[in-house]
C-alpha cells in the first residue's frame, strides 16, 4: 500500500485574500517608514535650531569677555 499525499487547492478567493492582507501590511509598513522619517527630519532641524543658538550665544559671551578684559587691561 502507497500512501498518497492529498494536495490541498487554496481557492482562488483565499489566494486574493492573502494577497491583499499582505498588500494591507506593506502599505502600513510604509506609512510607518514614512512617519519614522518625518519624526527624524523634524529632530534634525531641531537639533539644527540649537546649534545655531547655542553658537549665537557663545559669540556673545565670547565678545563680552573680551570687553571686559579689554576694561580691565587698561586700568
Amino acid at each position: 500500500m502507497r500512501k498518497e499525499k492529498k494536495s490541498r487547492k487554496r481557492s482562488r478567493s483565499d489566494v486574493e485574500d492573502e494577497e491583499e492582507e499582505e498588500r494591507k501590511e506593506f502599505r502600513e509598513i510604509l506609512d510607518s517608514f514614512k512617519e519614522c522619517g518625518q519624526k527624524l527630519s523634524n529632530f534634525m532641524e531641531t537639533f539644527q535650531e540649537g546649534q545655531q543658538q547655542q553658537m549665537a550665544m557663545m559669540g556673545q559671551f565670547v565678545g563680552a569677555m573680551a570687553k571686559f578684559l579689554n576694561k580691565n587691561s587698561e586700568k
